[in-house]
Parts: structure tokens; C-alpha cells; sequence
């Protein structure tokens, strides 16, 4: 590894005091002025490391490399100049079993949400806010079918990691069986899990939970169909008002009507009366 003098780079400059930026280096100009005497410690200068057999050249105005192992970054400050540099990189299991157990984590947390609003029960006078909703069910189908996926590889279904569906759709994680799988055969879980992108079971999971969660998916239809449900009635609340204000000016008419017409029948029932009595 080597660090030869920086490159011409652009540059940014600051007037009056300027101070003037290469990559690592810095120059600093005070016209008319001094601020004292400036002893350069080290020369400004970028990493430059030789990969393999020199074929792969990096260079980095920073000791730190980051992106040239996706994932990792390497730390030259405690190298030497000119010498060959090893490094040695493990595989984090713990870290891939976190990870994974966390995508089952979620499953249940999304089944457990399922089963609380679609769940009535009539002896108890409870009923689930979603209960009868045909979209709350497709939506557990298709997160169901997703971890249900079989592969054609070395492994073939779930249960071979340690992940089973049981009846209420809860899911169950057997870390132990993961991690041996891992210890044993990494590429075939890797294959399993990731190997083939869409068609893999992270995959098939990935794009069920996207036909549930895209704008044209089943939680934005079934919205839209129940906005539009609620809409359909409140019109038809709106309809029934505007009739039941209708038949109220019917009755309130018939009710005046009908007292005025009491009121003559009583006038002449007064009068009939004062007519025998006078006879």
C-alpha cells in the first residue's frame, strides 16, 4: 500500500482570509497578514491500496474504505506504507438469525392484528371492527401462501430451516435448526432464501406482502370499496331525510286541514244547537 503526493482535485476557496482545500491537503492565505510561522508535519496525501495481484487499483482521500466489499469498511490507520495488509472476514450467523427471526417476528405481529379484528364473539357480545371483511381474509391468505413457498433446491420447503405454519397461522421459529443449517450448508439456505430473487422465499414473501401493501393492492381496494360503501349510505341517509321532511309537510298539512275542519264542525254543531234550543 503506498500514499504518493495528492493529485491536482478541484478545490474550494474562501476570500479575504482564504483558506484553500485539495482532497486531505489545506493552504491557507492571509493577505497583509501573519498569523506566525506553519511547520507541515505530514504531507496531505490519499490511500491508495493495490488489490489481488494489482489489477484493482482504490484510491481514497480517507483511511477508511468503505464500498469496496459491500457491507464492510476497512480501517488503514494502523497500516504500514508499503506493506501487504490481510484481512480476514467471518460470516455474522448470529446477525443472519436476528434478522430472520425478525421477518417471523412480524409475520405473527401482522396474523395476531388478523385474528384480533376479524374475531367475533357472539356469547360475549363481542365482534371483531372487521369481522365478515372478505379483503381481511385474502389478506392472510396471501401472506400464508407466501411463507408456504417451496423451492426446488437442496431445500425444498420452510420446514427444513425450522419455520412451520401452524393451523391459526401463527408461525414458529426453530433458531436451533436454522443455525446448524447455516453451520452445515450456508448455500443451500442462501439459495433457499435469496438465490433465485423473486422466485426465492424472501422473495415470494416480499411480493405478497407488495399485492397487500401496493397502491393498487388488496388494502388500498378494499379501502376505496368501503369509502365508496360509505358514501353510497350516506346518500341514501341523505335520500330518506329529504322524504321523511316530505311526508312531515304532508302530515302537518292533514293535521291543519283537519283542525280547521273541527273547528267549523264545532262552530256549526254550536250553532245547530242554538237553533233547537231556541225552538
Amino acid at each position: 500500500m503506498t500514499r504518493p503526493p495528492p493529485r491536482s482535485t478541484p478545490y474550494t476557496c474562501r476570500r479575504q482570509r482564504q483558506m484553500c482545500i485539495r482532497d486531505s491537503s489545506l493552504t491557507i492565505d492571509i493577505p497583509g497578514g501573519s498569523l506566525g510561522t506553519f511547520a507541515e508535519i505530514r504531507e496531505a496525501s490519499n490511500t491508495i491500496v493495490t488489490m489481488g495481484d494489482g489489477d484493482l487499483i482504490i484510491e481514497r482521500s480517507d483511511v477508511v474504505l468503505e464500498g469496496v466489499v459491500p457491507g464492510m469498511a476497512v480501517d488503514l490507520s494502523g497500516a504500514d506504507v508499503g506493506e501487504d495488509l490481510r484481512v480476514g472476514v467471518s460470516r455474522d450467523t448470529s446477525a443472519i438469525v436476528e434478522n430472520f427471526r425478525g421477518v417471523i417476528d412480524a409475520a405473527n405481529a401482522f396474523y395476531s392484528g388478523v385474528s384480533s379484528y376479524g374475531r367475533s364473539d357472539p356469547e360475549n357480545d363481542q365482534v371483531g371492527l372487521l369481522s365478515g371483511e372478505f379483503s381481511l381474509r385474502r389478506l392472510e391468505s396471501d401472506i400464508r401462501a407466501g411463507f408456504s413457498a417451496a423451492g426446488s433446491g437442496t431445500i425444498a420447503i420452510a420446514r427444513q430451516i425450522g419455520v412451520e405454519i401452524s393451523l391459526d397461522g401463527s408461525i414458529t421459529f426453530n433458531e436451533e435448526t436454522f443455525t446448524e443449517l447455516l453451520a452445515s450448508d450456508f448455500g443451500a439456505v442462501q439459495a433457499f432464501l435469496v438465490g433465485d430473487g423473486e422466485d426465492s422465499y424472501l422473495g415470494r414473501i416480499l411480493g405478497a406482502v407488495e399485492t397487500v401493501t401496493a397502491t393498487d393492492g388488496v388494502i388500498e381496494n378494499a379501502t376505496t370499496n368501503l369509502d365508496a360503501s360509505i358514501d353510497d349510505i350516506e346518500d341514501t341517509i341523505a335520500r330518506y331525510e329529504r322524504r321523511l321532511e316530505t311526508v312531515e309537510a304532508s302530515y302537518r298539512r292533514q293535521f291543519t286541514a283537519m283542525e280547521t275542519l273541527l273547528a267549523q264542525l264545532n262552530s256549526q254543531s254550536a250553532f245547530l244547537a242554538s237553533q233547537l234550543s231556541g225552538a
